[in-house]
C-alpha cells in the first residue's frame, strides 16, 4: 500500500535528483557555449563595421590625394603660364626650355608625392581594418575554446556531483565499528 509507494519514492529520489543535476549541468554547458559563440559573433560583426569603415576612411585619403595631386599640377602649369608671359613682356624671348621643364618636373613631382602619400595613408587604413578583423576572430575562437573547456569542467562537476549523490545511496550507513564507545588499544609493546 502506501508504505511500499513511499519506499518507491524514497528509493527514486537519488536517481531523480541525479539525472536534475546532470540536465542542470548540461544546461549550464550549453548556455557557457552559446554565451561565448554570440559574443564572438558580436566582436566579428563589429570588426567587419570598422572595416568598411576603414575601407571608405582609406578611399577618401586616396581621392583626396588625387585631388591634390591634380591641384599641383595645375600649379605648376599656371607657374608655366605667368613665366611665360614674364619672360614674353621684359622682351627677352620664349622662355628657355630648361626652366619651363623644370616647373613640369616639380608640378609631376609634388603630385607624385600627394598620390604616394594618399595610397600609402589609404594601405594603412584597409591593413588596420584587416587587423581588426583578423584579431576579432582569433579572440572568437579563444573565447569559444575557453567556454568549451569551463564548459567540458562544469559537466564533469555535474557527474561528479551525481555519481557521490549516488555512492551515498548504497554507502553503508556507518564505518565499521564506528558505533563502539571506545578503542581499546592492548599493552605497550603487544603488537596491538
Amino acid at each position: 500500500g502506501c508504505g511500499a509507494d513511499m519506499a518507491f519514492v524514497a528509493a527514486a529520489l537519488p536517481y531523480v535528483s541525479a539525472a536534475a543535476t546532470i540536465r542542470g549541468g548540461m544546461s549550464q554547458a550549453d548556455n557557457m557555449r552559446d554565451a561565448a559563440e554570440a559574443n564572438a559573433e558580436n566582436a566579428r560583426r563589429v570588426a567587419l563595421i570598422n572595416k568598411q569603415q576603414t575601407d571608405y576612411a582609406a578611399g577618401q585619403a586616396e581621392a583626396s590625394s588625387q585631388h591634390e595631386a591634380e591641384a599641383k599640377r595645375r600649379k605648376a602649369t599656371l607657374m608655366l603660364s605667368r613665366a611665360q608671359a614674364i619672360a614674353a613682356a621684359s622682351g627677352g624671348g620664349p622662355l628657355d626650355e630648361t626652366i619651363a621643364s623644370g616647373l613640369i618636373e616639380e608640378g609631376e613631382k609634388d603630385a607624385g608625392f600627394s598620390l604616394y602619400e594618399g595610397t600609402e595613408r589609404g594601405k594603412g587604413l584597409r591593413y588596420k581594418g584587416d587587423v581588426g578583423v583578423y584579431e576579432a576572430n582569433q579572440q572568437g575562437r579563444a573565447e569559444i575554446k575557453s567556454a568549451n573547456r569551463a564548459a567540458n569542467a562544469t559537466m564533469l562537476g555535474a557527474f561528479a556531483k551525481a555519481g557521490m549523490s549516488m555512492a551515498g545511496q548504497f554507502a553503508p550507513s556507518a564505518a565499521p565499528g564506528v558505533d563502539e564507545p571506545f578503542y581499546i588499544r592492548g599493552p605497550r609493546g603487544s603488537g596491538d
